[in-house]
């Protein structure tokens, strides 16, 4: 009902749309990899696909107009996928990030005004993701926008 067409718990038997993951040297890992942490981790995905499982949980379970999930389901996953709020730049965000070996990803929203932002990186993360790293920048870039500082009377109260 998402239509994840490109999201898999293991690698696929073609590789060649699958970003190779990389050290914090800019050298790339030996290759791709993966290991039984399921549900934990590895989720192989893409920015799109991951964009319309963003859309139903900011809609309360809603995709194209479907009802997909009831509301009390989706604060049970949030829950349960450890979704937690930061503060980036003063607006209090909801969302998850994660790392493994050559990769990053990063996914928050704005529930007040109901705009997220999806980051997915192939490259060890520790520089990118630290509260100045380059991942926190396009975070604070992304929800920096003119149309959200207006809607909020003061962009550091509280949800």
């Amino acid at each position: 009902p998402l239509e994840m067409h490109h999201t898999h718990w293991r690698l696929p038997n073609d590789l060649s749309n699958i970003a190779l993951p990389y050290k914090k040297n800019a050298r790339p890992y030996p290759g791709h990899y993966t290991f039984p942490d399921y549900p934990n981790g590895q989720l192989r995905t893409t920015t799109n696909d991951l964009a319309n499982l963003l859309i139903m949980m900011m809609q309360n379970g809603k995709f194209k107009n479907n009802q997909v999930m009831k509301k009390s389901s989706i604060e049970k996953i949030k829950l349960g996928l450890h979704w937690f709020y930061e503060t980036f730049d003063g607006v209090k965000l909801l969302g998850h990030d994660g790392e493994e070996q050559g990769v990053v990803a990063v996914m928050f929203y704005d529930p007040i005004n109901n705009i997220g932002a999806i980051i997915l990186s192939n490259k060890d993360g520790s520089d990118l993701t630290r509260k100045n790293g380059i991942l926190s920048k396009m975070i604070k870039a992304a929800f920096a926008l003119p149309s959200l500082r207006a809607k909020r009377s003061n962009p550091c109260d509280p949800l």
